[in-house]
């Protein structure tokens, strides 16, 4: 009969934390985050006019980004930074595509660098419209206020937190779009113009999941869930487990980024776009610096793009392009 007292006694012992984004003010951390998206084409059809385009199955592709950060943390309250310095030190991507047909050119493989690159940014939280103000740190006439458009301050993952104290084995639910910041670290970046562009024929840019535009991931639906698994010293472990998806209408992305180029005139009509993600991934945040310490993402993924579109030097009614592919997404981090 004494067994249901310790019992309960032993559930009231089990560690508990709660898990809270407080750094100190003056904290510096170097951050790192590479994600790495890698396809293969399941079904394909380009047709120009009522005309095919052989394609053969089988394309692969890669897309790898690497972004370093130096975080400054000037004041932080709520739960967020309110007066963050961050200076960019790294920002690359790389893209490939292998096995592709000799009648099809997709443009954009190659490294690229973006100009904010060794730039400081401030970040300001305004409590009135519950945004960020950022401003460049330096007074560089290279640098471009455009560049600050796209930037998403949270690179702290504190979106994957749980609301008051937790112990082990507890869940919680994830709303879908906290993943956002997750698939697309720091926003998005202006990469400039492709280098290996030339107009001896048309082309259409590829949608690569995980990289895709950002209304895809505002578009983020289905299930998340996180679970605090165990409590060591300093460091709570958090496994994350996700079923998402997503739909989105990419001509405005189409037409920003291949409407014109030079003689070239496009006209997308149609650009559907979707995205399947589903995997776990691992989060350590360390409870006494009150930031994360590391993060580990894996998921399986397929994506479809169905576009139409006319082109001014190619004389047929429209262009269509339908792909599906298939592959896998990661995600990796470190704050030190």
């Amino acid at each position: 009969m004494k067994l249901a007292p310790l019992f309960l006694l032993a559930l009231l012992l089990l560690p508990a934390a709660e898990l809270t984004f407080a750094p100190d003010a003056g904290l510096v951390l170097t951050k790192h985050f590479a994600t790495r998206a890698s396809t293969v084409t399941d079904a394909s059809d380009f047709m120009i006019g009522d005309q095919p385009l052989p394609f053969e199955l089988g394309m692969r592709s890669t897309r790898e980004f690497e972004l370093g950060v130096t975080d400054t943390y000037a004041a932080s309250g709520d739960g967020r930074p309110q007066q963050l310095e961050r200076t960019y030190d790294r920002i690359i991507v790389e893209r490939t595509h292998q096995d592709v047909p000799d009648s099809i050119r997709v443009t954009g493989d190659g490294e690229r660098t973006a100009p904010l690159e060794g730039h400081t940014v401030h970040f300001r939280f305004d409590a009135d419209t519950e945004e960020y103000a950022r401003s460049f740190a330096d007074a560089d006439e290279s640098a471009q206020k455009d560049w600050l458009d796209d930037l998403a301050e949270d690179l702290d993952l504190r979106a994957l937190l749980p609301e008051g104290e937790v112990g082990v084995d507890d869940t919680w639910s994830l709303e879908p779009e906290a993943l956002a910041s997750v698939l697309a670290p720091g926003g998005s970046f202006t990469w400039g113009g492709d280098s290996d562009d030339d107009e001896d024929d048309d082309h259409l840019r590829l949608v690569l999941p995980g990289f895709a535009p950002e209304q895809l991931f505002d578009a983020l639906e289905g299930d998340a869930t996180a679970t605090l698994t165990s409590l060591e010293g300093d460091l709570a472990t958090i496994t994350l487990d996700f079923d998402l998806e997503a739909e989105a209408d990419l001509i405005d992305h189409f037409t920003d980024r291949l409407g014109d180029e030079g003689e070239t005139q496009r006209e997308f009509e149609d650009a559907e776009a979707t995205l399947l993600l589903a995997g776990t991934a691992t989060l350590v945040w360390n409870t006494a610096r009150h930031t994360f310490e590391s993060f580990h993402l894996e998921a399986d993924l397929e994506t479809s793009l169905d576009a139409t579109w006319t082109n001014s030097r190619i004389e047929a009614d429209e262009l269509t392009y339908y792909s599906e592919e298939r592959g896998t997404f990661t995600v990796d981090a470190t704050a030190e």
